[in-house]
């Protein structure tokens, strides 16, 4: 009997004990899950007739591209001591009535808005950051995170450097993720008779089309205007991606740009150039950085479908490790220069491309695509002039600019070296019936460690340079 009783008392105080424990959270000693929400809102980009359009803005919008962002935000996996949940939402600036949630004042700020500057591009920002707001009461959450593609990406410069609704100043925005985005201007919209001509007469009388030109740009945003110079940058973090196939329209705007004289690399719809910042000034740097740049070899509208593009975003919305790789410089052993009798020249040009792979992604989500790309035909890569065989030179050409996963101890780096006979898009004009000469093909695994790394083809050596920074 007493046997029993000691069996009962000591069972009871160990239910006592597991009670107790889960009650309190576990020990001191075991780790506390934290569940976290993080919140993005994804803003569209141009439409020529959604200037016209009818129906309601500012509220919750399906959107064909969230829908395949979304599946990879439901697997991504949280770490020890926190479950992450994803939620993403999209809406739209375009339309004619308000959502239930506005009040009097909302509707009065946007007519107001809307009557200063003809609607636009002010007009949109308003509407996008009252959405955002919305978001946060009803997700219980005290930030929000920023996913734009092409002219949503000027509306959400507006929103942050105009502190539209106080959103910025108040360090309600986390990350700033921008996909072909109009940053500093679109250079078509400069040039009404291509819009006529890709979109229609009726583009022409959309006040977005106005509103992208450099003339407005300039006079409306602190000069230059391919600065980031706000302050309010200082909070958020930033990542720029461009796109760098330009068949888009049969290569339309390419063969615009060389008709001006002003080739420049791009997606069909938008330059490289204009989908970024130049520079950040100190005061607007956040964790003293630039913001991170990703280069993939998509057209304006193809990108949308490139899962390494969305993985890129996902990754960036999640994760703390940065690592950035940069050719350092590469020794050439064989050139493949044999000049012409009529030629002048008495060097090579030699371009070193590259795609980047993630293990992590295709583990993940079985993503095979490249993370990034900096591609010959893209061109977007720096011409390097080589003498004579076993030259050496330091290069310091950008590779990647980006986040990756916790747990990413590798990337996988596919070269393409080219000595380049004829390329208008680079202006080498050599030989008119001989184009490229294939240099070397080399693929290498680079660690994530810092350090410099040498590696070897079969007609060419170099050095790779990987630094690693781990955010808070």
């Amino acid at each position: 009997m007493l046997t029993k009783l000691r069996r009962y008392l000591f069972v009871s105080w160990l239910v006592f004990i597991i009670a107790t424990l889960a009650a309190c959270g576990g020990s001191d000693n075991a780790p506390k899950i934290k569940t976290i929400k993080n919140l993005t809102l994804f803003v569209h980009g141009f439409d020529k007739d959604g200037y016209k359009a009818s129906g309601t803005f500012g509220d919750k919008h399906p959107d064909e591209a969230l829908e395949k962002f979304q599946a990879l935000g439901q697997n991504y996996p949280s770490s020890k001591d926190k479950v992450v949940i994803n939620i993403t939402q999209a809406t739209t600036y375009y339309g004619d009535t308000p959502p239930d949630y506005y009040s009097e004042q909302d509707k009065q700020d946007l007519k107001e808005v809307t009557a200063q500057w003809d609607g636009g591009i002010p007009r949109y920002a308003m509407i996008v950051e009252k959405y955002a707001k919305h978001l946060m009461i009803q997700e219980k959450v005290e930030r929000i995170n920023i996913v734009s593609g092409s002219m949503g990406s000027l509306v959400t410069r507006w929103m942050i450097e105009k502190d539209v609704e106080g959103l910025a100043s108040h360090k309600k925005i986390a990350k700033w993720y921008s996909l072909e985005g109009v940053i500093t201007g679109n250079y078509a919209a400069d040039r009404k008779q291509y819009i006529e001509k890709i979109y229609g007469g009726s583009a022409l009388d959309s006040i977005d089309i106005t509103h992208m030109t450099s003339d407005w740009i300039e006079e409306n945003f602190q000069n230059p205007v391919s600065n980031a110079t706000s302050p309010y940058y200082k909070n958020i973090l930033l990542g720029q991606q461009a796109s760098t196939d330009d068949g888009l329209g049969h290569g339309a705007l390419t063969k615009l740009l060389f008709l001006n004289g002003q080739f420049s690399a791009n997606d069909g719809t938008q330059r490289v150039k204009d989908c970024r910042f130049d520079d950040v000034l100190p005061e607007a740097q956040f964790h003293d950085q630039a913001p991170t740049f990703t280069l993939i070899h998509k057209d304006h509208l193809s990108l949308k479908d490139h899962k390494g593009a969305w993985a890129n975003v996902m990754i960036f919305l999640n994760a703390k490790k940065r690592v950035k790789v940069t050719l350092a410089d590469a020794k050439v052993e064989d050139i493949k220069e044999d000049y012409p009798w009529y030629s002048t020249n008495d060097r090579a040009e030699i371009v070193f491309a590259s795609k980047v792979y993630s293990p992590k992604l295709e583990d993940l989500w079985g993503i095979k695509e490249a993370i990034a790309e900096n591609t010959r035909s893209g061109a977007t890569l720096t011409v390097h002039h080589y003498n004579e065989n076993g030259d050496e030179k330091e290069l310091n050409q950008f590779i990647l600019d980006q986040f990756v996963a916790a747990d990413e101890t590798k990337l996988n780096i596919d070269f393409k070296v080219e000595e380049i006979d004829y390329a208008a898009k680079y202006g080498v004009y050599e030989r008119i019936n001989h184009h490229y000469d294939l240099i070397d093909e080399t693929q290498v695994s680079v660690p994530l460690e810092n350090g410099t790394y040498p590696f070897k083809g079969d007609n060419w050596s170099f050095n790779l340079k990987v630094v690693v920074i781990n955010y808070p």
